[in-house]
């Protein structure tokens, strides 16, 4: 099963074939490093990421990110 590592395991990334398939696994590691404080946008850049093919064929690609409770504690300012 394919997975990229993040940082002290802040998110969990959940992903259809039509992501981690079409999408290499440095690209999907590039968007979970700019986009880890935002689950929502990151899910958004995965699935967009995995657009058409030069063939134009485009699998259904599906992405859910949670961010733990504890890292999102952690990454508010206080």
């Amino acid at each position: 099963m394919p997975g990229v590592l993040i940082a002290e395991d802040e998110l969990v990334i959940i992903t259809s074939d039509g992501v981690h398939d079409a999408v290499p696994a440095e690209r999907i590691q590039e968007l979970a490093v700019a986009h880890a404080a935002e689950p929502q946008r990151l899910a958004d850049a995965l699935v967009a990421a995995a657009g058409p093919n030069e063939f134009g064929y485009c699998d259904d690609a599906t992405a859910a990110v949670l961010l733990r409770p504890e890292a999102r504690t952690a990454q508010q300012p206080g």
